[in-house]
């Protein structure tokens, strides 16, 4: 009885198709063959580039006082993210945590991940966010730390960030936040973290493999960035990661879109810069200790093509921007 069954279910689709016109089946089959080949190529948005360590030369003599002088810096291997974290990735942190803290989830909400008005979370759907493929905006320190975190655990790895709330940071305080504790990261630990600021430019430049670009895989901005000259400097929309050119080592958006968080202070009187002038090469620097500043870099959506620069230093709370984004590093 089973047989006879799919024999006549065989016959039923056979006669379908024969109904059916030449330019429907062909219609058909243009799309069975373009979500094949979307499966095979769709990215891994939670790949990571081993960058394998060497010697380079971090700074710019000509660039901003902040990046002066030039000098030899010595990293280790390290992993970083292909592409930047995602709003879907952003979406799903979300959802865990608000089962075990739910105000700190509709704290760390975003403007293309928040919560509707029957408490809800969910990814907004605005014309000027492509998909859910974009980054997360408004992401801030303490909350990428903690994104950090959740994830090393979510995978087995030992989390690298301790907050100390017994300790006052006075180098970081969000706006209307009293919390305002000090962040340490063990990096040993295997688990996820954010760059340090050498890591970020050594990646940026394309590791050992640099060809010396101004921005990051390209001498060409609109080859490897969004930024305001092809944006239209609007920080809202968003484009969804990997649809620029990547560097010499793979990674995408290094330039432009989000600003991304790197782990380390800055002062104009105890930086990278100034401590390592006369010190010769410096190996696995993470900044200084003490510092009026936290640090990123890349340049963003309403950055113009001298912030999207490999060796260009922004600075929180200087600049009154808040198209914050975070890429993932990871200690082999």
């Amino acid at each position: 009885m089973k047989k006879k069954s799919l024999i006549c279910a065989a016959l039923a689709i056979i006669m379908l198709t024969v109904s059916c016109s030449k330019k429907e089946t062909e219609k058909v089959a243009q799309i069975v063959k373009e979500s094949a080949i979307e499966k095979v190529t769709a990215p891994n948005y939670n790949e990571m580039v081993l960058v394998q360590g060497g010697t380079f030369k971090m700074g710019n003599n000509v660039g901003e006082n902040e990046e002066k002088p030039v000098h030899d810096v010595t990293v280790s291997d390290f992993y970083i993210g292909k592409y930047e974290v995602t709003v879907q990735r952003w979406f799903e942190y979300l959802k865990e945590l608000e089962k075990k803290d739910f105000d700190k989830a509709k704290k760390y909400t975003t403007e293309s991940v928040n919560y509707a008005t029957n408490d809800s979370l969910q990814i907004v759907t605005i014309k000027d966010i492509v998909d859910s493929n974009c980054q997360p905006e408004n992401i801030f320190l303490y909350e990428a730390v903690d994104f950090c975190n959740w994830l090393s655990e979510k995978e087995g790895l030992k989390p690298c960030y301790k907050i100390d709330t017994n300790m006052q940071d006075p180098n970081y305080l969000r706006e209307n936040d009293t919390q305002n504790y000090l962040v340490i990261c063990d990096f040993k630990a295997n688990g996820y973290r954010l760059p340090t600021e050498a890591e970020w430019e050594f990646a940026a430049k394309g590791g050992n493999k640099s060809r010396g670009f101004k921005y990051s895989g390209s001498n060409n901005i609109d080859d490897v960035a969004w930024y305001s000259g092809n944006s239209g400097g609007n920080s809202r929309k968003k484009q969804p990661v990997g649809t620029k050119k990547p560097n010499e080592l793979g990674i995408y958006d290094m330039s432009g879109n989000v600003w991304e968080w790197c782990y380390g202070l800055f002062s104009y009187d105890n930086n990278y810069y100034t401590a390592c002038k006369n010190l010769g090469t410096v190996a696995n620097p993470t900044g200084p200790t003490s510092g009026n500043f936290r640090v990123f870099r890349g340049g963003d959506l309403c950055s113009g093509d001298y912030e999207c620069r490999v060796t260009h230093i922004g600075l929180w709370p200087a600049y009154g921007i808040c198209d914050f984004g975070v890429r993932l590093a990871r200690t082999p």
